[in-house]
C-alpha cells in the first residue's frame, strides 16, 4: 500500500510492507521448520546481526544446525506476547535469554566486554568462542544446568534483536535497557503489562547459535528459519547504530521485511539518541540493491529471492514505509485519535509550502542552492527578539496536548521526525506540535528536549516554505536559549545562526547578513577560527553576501573557508566538498561556468563517493554540475545527468516525493533550454499537480514550478496561459515570500514579459517599473537581477520611443553588468 494519512486503530489484515499500488498485503506464509536433517539456523556472522563490516564470520550452519533442530510442525504468526507451543523446548525459537540476566551475571563474568567497549564480533571471538569450545553459548547453559532457572526462554515469549556486530556489544544492551524502560513500554505496549527486566527475553544470534565449525547447508532452510524466527518472535528489535550500518546489511534488511510483514508493530526502530541528521542520512541511503553481506553468496541469494518476490526497488520503499508505519505504530492509539481528530476538525496546520527558487529562462537568476556542508545553512539564526506574544507554542497553538509522560513525547518525536523524512509534511507537523506541547508542560520551555522540538517544528516549516512561521519560532528558540543558556552557548549561537538562514530565505538580507556576522564573532572567540560551527558561519555569510551582490567579498571568504576546510578536514569531507560546491556556484553566477565546471564535477563526484547517489546533498551538486553544462552549451550532457539524477530520486524517495519532483523540474527547465517544450511542459505540470497534493498551493516549490511552467507556455507561444500562471505565481510567492523577494521579484519579471510580448505595454511598463522599484530596495541597483529589469525596462522604452527614459537604464544596465559580472559576461555584451 502507499504512505497511509495515518496509523491504523485497529486489526490489520495485512502488512505496511507491500508493493505500491497492491489491493492486498497478503504476508508470505512461514516456510515449514526445517525437520531433523535438513539443518535451520539464521546466517552470516552467525544469525541476525549480520552486520559485521569486513572480515569473515562464521555461518550457523551444516551438522551443528542439524542436531540443534527439532521435528516440528508448520509454524503459524503468533499474537503479540503468545506462548510457544509449536516447537520442543529446545528448539533455535527458544533460546531467548533473559534481559536481566545479561545485565547482571553475563556482563560481569566477562568484565572485558564493558571495560575495553567489545564489539560483538570481537566478543565473538575473545568470549565466546573460547567459553563453548564446539556448542552454542545458550547450549552451554543448558549443560551448565541453567535450563529452568529462568535464564532461557524455553517457550517464553521473546524478541528477536537485528544488531551490528561492528558497533560495541554494551552499546545495544544500551538500546535495550532503553526500551524496556517502564515509561517507554506503557508506550509501545499499547496498554499491556509492562515487563519487568526479568520477564524480557531477548534473541541475540551469538548466543543461540553454534558459533564453530560452519559448513553447507542448504540455503532454502536459512531463510526458512529466518521467517520462522521473527514469526515466532513478539517483535523485531532493530537496534540502529549512529552509522546506520544495520540498515546496510542484507541480512538485517531481509530480517526487517520480514517482521514487517507480520503487520504493525512487528517491527521496532531503536533509534534513541540518535540525531534527525543521523538519522536523516540512514534513511535515504537505505538501498536493498546496495546493501552489503560478510559473505558474497549470501547476499546473491538473498537478491534472488527478492527478485523472485517484489524485487530490490518494492522491497527498498516498503522498508522505508514500514519504518514510517513502525514509528507511527509506538504512539499510543488515543493520542493519535486526538491529533486526527483535532486535524480533520480545524485543518489549520495544512502544509504550505517548501523553497525552491522559481528559475524564468531569459533572466538572471539566483545561484543554485548550495550542499548544505554539515552545519552550514543547517546551523542558521535569529536577531534581536520575537514581540511578546508573537509565539503561541504547544496547546496555546492548537496543537494537541495529552502526552502524558516524556516517554509518549519521545515517541511523537520520532514518528514526526520519521514522517518528514517519508515526505509526509502534513502528518508529521500536527505529532510534532504535539510532541512540543507535552515537553513544554512536562519540562519546560526552556529544556533541551523542548528547545529540539521547536528546533524540529521550526525546521519542518521550513521545509514546508511556512517562512515566517518557522522565523518565529526560532526566534522565540533563541530567546529561549539566551536567557537560560547565555548568548554564547552553542545551542544559543545554532539558534542564531538558524534564524539568519531563514531571513536570507525571505529576502531579509540586511538582518541575516547582521546575524551571520553576530554567530561568527561569538563563534571565532569561544571556538576558534577553523572550528567546523566557525567555518559553517563563514559560508553562510559569503552566501548572503553573494545574494546582496558584493561578490569579491563573497568570494574571499568563500575561498577562505574552502581553504581551512581542506587543511583541518581533508579534500573529501562532506563539509569540503560544500564549500566547493559553493565556489562552483558562485562562479557560474560571475559568469565563468568554464572554471565552475571542475569545481562542480569534484563537489558531485565527491559527494556521490562519500554520501551516495541519492543524498540530498549529492542531488544538489549533480543539479549543480548540469546547470554547469548547460551553461557551456552541452545540453544533451546536462540532460543526461538530470535523467540519472531524476531516476535516482524517484528510485531512492519514489516518484511523489518533493526532492523527486524537484529533479523532474529541473530536467524540465534543461529540456526548455534545447526547445524540447512538449516534453518540459508535461513534466512542469507533472511537477504543479505532485507538488499540490504533497505540500500545497501556496508552498513555494509548488510556486516555483508553476513560475517555471508559465516560462515554457510563454516559450511555446501559449502567452494567454503564460500570463494565467506567471499571476498565480507571483500571487502566492508575495504572500508566501513578500514582494521583495528575489523569487518574486523574479515572477514579477516574467509576468511584466509575457504582458509585453501580447501588445499590453502600458501594463507591462507598469509592471517592470515595479518589480524594479522593489530589485533596488531589496537588492541595491549594482544587483545583476536589479540591472536584468533596469535593461529590460529600457528596451521597452525605446520600442515605444521613449529614449530619453531609456538611455539612463541601458547605461546602468551596462555599467552594473560589466561591474558585477565582469566585461565578458553574456548579461554585459547583451547591454553594449
Amino acid at each position: 500500500m502507499g504512505c497511509q494519512a495515518s496509523v491504523p486503530s485497529g486489526p490489520q489484515p495485512a502488512s505496511c510492507l507491500v508493493a505500491p499500488g497492491s489491493t492486498s498485503a497478503e504476508p508470505k506464509p512461514p516456510l515449514p521448520t526445517a525437520a531433523a536433517g535438513s539443518g535451520g539456523a539464521l546466517a552470516e556472522a552467525g544469525g541476525g546481526a549480520h552486520a559485521k563490516a569486513g572480515g569473515d564470520a562464521p555461518l550457523k550452519q551444516g551438522a551443528a544446525a542439524r542436531s540443534e533442530a527439532r521435528d516440528a510442525d508448520v509454524v503459524v504468526a503468533l499474537a503479540p506476547d503468545a506462548t510457544i507451543t509449536q516447537h520442543g523446548i529446545d528448539h533455535i525459537s527458544c533460546r531467548a535469554v533473559c534481559l536481566d540476566w545479561l545485565l547482571t551475571r553475563y556482563l560481569p563474568s566477562h568484565p572485558e566486554i564493558e571495560r575495553d567497549g567489545l564489539t560483538t564480533a570481537e566478543m565473538v571471538v575473545s568470549v565466546i568462542k573460547p567459553s563453548t569450545r564446539t556448542v552454542s553459548y545458550v547450549q552451554m547453559l543448558f549443560q551448565q544446568g541453567h535450563a529452568a532457572d529462568g535464564v532461557v526462554s524455553r517457550g517464553r515469549p521473546f524478541y528477536f534483536v537485528s544488531h551490528t556486530w561492528s558497533r560495541p556489544f554494551v552499546e545495544t544492551l544500551g538500546m535495550l535497557v532503553k526500551h524496556f524502560e517502564p515509561e517507554r513500554q506503557k508506550v509501545w505496549r499499547k496498554g499491556q503489562p509492562v515487563l519487568k527486566r526479568s520477564e524480557v527475553y531477548v534473541w541475540f544470534d551469538v548466543l543461540a547459535m553454534n558459533q564453530h565449525n560452519p559448513d553447507d547447508i542448504a540455503f532454502d532452510a536459512l531463510l526458512a528459519s529466518l521467517r520462522q524466527m521473527v514469526f515466532d518472535a513478539s517483535a523485531t528489535l532493530m537496534v540502529l547504530d549512529e552509522a546506520g550500518t544495520v540498515l546496510s546489511r542484507i541480512w538485517c534488511l531481509y530480517e526487517a521485511w520480514q517482521s514487517g510483514r507480520k503487520g504493525p508493530g512487528s517491527l521496532l526502530l531503536l533509534s534513541y539518541g540518535i540525531t534527525f541528521n543521523k538519522l536523516e542520512k540512514v534513511f535515504i541511503d537505505l538501498d536493498v540493491a546496495g546493501a552489503k553481506a560478510t559473505v558474497k553468496a549470501d547476499l546473491d541469494n538473498i537478491l534472488a529471492d527478492i527478485e523472485s518476490d517484489v524485487g530490490a526497488a518494492v522491497m527498498t520503499h516498503s522498508l522505508k514505509d514500514g519504518l514510517v508505519s513502525s514509528a507511527l505504530h509506538e504512539v499510543p492509539r488515543s493520542t493519535m485519535a486526538a491529533i486526527e481528530t483535532s486535524t480533520a476538525g480545524s485543518g489549520k496546520h495544512a502544509a504550505a509550502g517548501s523553497a525552491s527558487a522559481p528559475s524564468v529562462p531569459g533572466l538572471p537568476i539566483t545561484a543554485p542552492q548550495q550542499p548544505s556542508s554539515g552545519k552550514a545553512h543547517a546551523a542558521h539564526g535569529s536577531v534581536g527578539k520575537a514581540a511578546p506574544g508573537a509565539v503561541a507554542l504547544g496547546a496555546g497553538n492548537g496543537a494537541v496536548d495529552v502526552a502524558a509522560t516524556d516517554a509518549e513525547c519521545d515517541a511523537l518525536a520520532k514518528a514526526s521526525d520519521m514522517c518528514r523524512l517519508y515526505g509526509r509534511a502534513k502528518q508529521a507537523e500536527p505529532i510534532a506540535r504535539c510532541a512540543l506541547a507535552g515537553r513544554e508542560r512536562l519540562l519546560g520551555p526552556v529544556h533541551p528536549k523542548t528547545l529540539a522540538s521547536v528546533n524540529s517544528l521550526a525546521g519542518m516549516l521550513r521545509t514546508q516554505g511556512r517562512l515566517p512561521e518557522a522565523e518565529a519560532l526560532v526566534r522565540h528558540a533563541l530567546e529561549a536559549s539566551e536567557a537560560a543558556l547565555g548568548p554564547e552557548h552553542p545551542t544559543t549561537l545554532g539558534s542564531l545562526s538558524n534564524l539568519a538562514s531563514l531571513l536570507a530565505m525571505q529576502g531579509k538580507l540586511e538582518e541575516a547578513e547582521d546575524a551571520d556576522r553576530r554567530a561568527l564573532r561569538a563563534r571565532e572567540t569561544t571556538l576558534g577560527g577553523t572550528h567546523a560551527d566557525t567555518l559553517a558561519s563563514a559560508n553562510n555569510l559569503a552566501t548572503v553576501l553573494q545574494s546582496q551582490g558584493r561578490m569579491e567579498e563573497a568570494e574571499a571568504l568563500l575561498r577562505k573557508v574552502l581553504s581551512a576546510r581542506e587543511a583541518t578536514l581533508g579534500p573529501t569531507h562532506p563539509d569540503t566538498l560544500g564549500s566547493v560546491a559553493s565556489l562552483a556556484s558562485f562562479l557560474m553566477e560571475r559568469g565563468d561556468p568554464a572554471a565552475a565546471e571542475p569545481l562542480a564535477r569534484r563537489a558531485a563526484e565527491g559527494l556521490r563517493r562519500v554520501l551516495g547517489g541519492t543524498h540530498a546533498n549529492t542531488l544538489t551538486a549533480r543539479w549543480a554540475l548540469a546547470a554547469v553544462l548547460k551553461a557551456r552549451g552541452r545540453f544533451g550532457e546536462a540532460e543526461e545527468e538530470l535523467r540519472g539524477v531524476l531516476a535516482d530520486a524517484e528510485g531512492a524517495l519514489g516518484p511523489a516525493h518533493p526532492q523527486a519532483l524537484h529533479a523532474a523540474n529541473t530536467l524540465a527547465l534543461a529540456l526548455q533550454a534545447q526547445g524540447k517544450l512538449a516534453e518540459a511542459e508535461l513534466l512542469l505540470r507533472r511537477c504543479v499537480s505532485g507538488c499540490t497534493a504533497a505540500l500545497g498551493a501556496g508552498h513555494s516549490q509548488t510556486l516555483a514550478s508553476l513560475c517555471n511552467l508559465a516560462g515554457v507556455l510563454r516559450d511555446a507561444g501559449k502567452l494567454p496561459d503564460a500570463e494565467s500562471a506567471f499571476t498565480r505565481a507571483l500571487a502566492g510567492l508575495e504572500a508566501n515570500l513578500g514582494k521583495r523577494h528575489k523569487d518574486s521579484i523574479t515572477a514579477a519579471a516574467g509576468l511584466a514579459a509575457v504582458l509585453q510580448a501580447r501588445g499590453k505595454l502600458p501594463e507591462a511598463e507598469a509592471a517592470f517599473k515595479s518589480a524594479l522599484a522593489r530589485a533596488d530596495a531589496a537588492l541595491g541597483t549594482s544587483h545583476p537581477q536589479a540591472a536584468a529589469l533596469a535593461n529590460n525596462l529600457g528596451l521597452l522604452l525605446h520600442a515605444k520611443g521613449q529614449l530619453a527614459e531609456a538611455e539612463p537604464l541601458l547605461r546602468r544596465a551596462l555599467s552594473a553588468f560589466g561591474g558585477a559580472l565582469g566585461p565578458g559576461h553574456v548579461h554585459t555584451l547583451s547591454c553594449g
